[in-house]
């Protein structure tokens, strides 16, 4: 910041800057994200497994669809 702060120009740059890197820090999860698409497949994968289970349950293989964990 301190090199962008020095360059010619009223110190336009550096602000904009500054608020990107605000903007980035603030609102956007990257830490969270890759977090969340695991879970959010996961959820996906289990209801999946819960709608066959209940197939399977109709058919007489299972007794509970619950048997599938």
């Amino acid at each position: 910041m301190s090199r962008l702060e020095r360059l010619p120009g009223d110190g336009c740059k550096a602000k904009k800057t500054k608020r990107m890197i605000s903007l980035l820090r603030n609102n956007i999860n990257y830490r969270g994200y890759p977090k969340y698409t695991l879970v959010r497949r996961y959820w996906i994968y289990k209801h999946a497994l819960l709608k066959e289970a209940a197939a399977l349950v109709e058919k007489g293989l299972l007794r509970a669809k619950e048997g599938v964990y």
